[in-house]
């Protein structure tokens, strides 16, 4: 009994982390941004890229020391306009998929991700594919931490 109420106790806990709690944007600053690039045939994933904005940042850097959770993906300035996108976000050697996300080209989008955990030190990637090969976007996260 004691082990079912220390689960559902941890649950609740998880929960809450979605529900509220401080969140923190990625690129922190207005005129920086992250580019995105489709895979380099049509309809096709690209290889896994290490997410870094314009200033070579990563945002693995964000979770060098805390482990935590993307929360919400904005996508903009598509290259290509009314196509579709498909993005997964990993962490890891393993490229362990904590997110994806289908979106349509044709405007700014502020999506859930509600992603699993990234673990503390790991480092994050992302994969995409497009309608049109070497389609480009821009996109910028926000996280929290556990």
């Amino acid at each position: 009994m004691m082990s079912y109420l220390r689960r559902t106790l941890e649950i609740a806990e998880s929960l809450f982390l979605h529900i509220e709690n401080e969140t923190f944007i990625f690129p922190d600053v207005s005129n920086v941004f992250v580019t995105f690039t489709a895979g380099a045939v049509a309809d096709t994933f690209g290889a896994w890229v290490e997410i870094q904005d314009n200033l070579a940042v990563t945002l693995s850097s964000v979770f060098a020391a805390q482990a935590g959770y993307l929360t919400e993906l904005m996508l903009y300035q598509f290259s290509v306009a009314n196509e579709i996108w498909i993005i997964e976000i990993s962490y890891g050697a393993a490229y362990d998929v904590v997110a994806r996300q289908r979106v349509r080209s044709d405007w700014t989008y502020n999506l859930d991700l509600l992603s699993e955990r990234i673990p503390a030190g790991e480092a994050v990637y992302y994969r995409a594919m497009s309608e049109t090969a070497l389609a480009t976007c821009r996109a910028n996260f926000r996280y929290v931490y556990v």
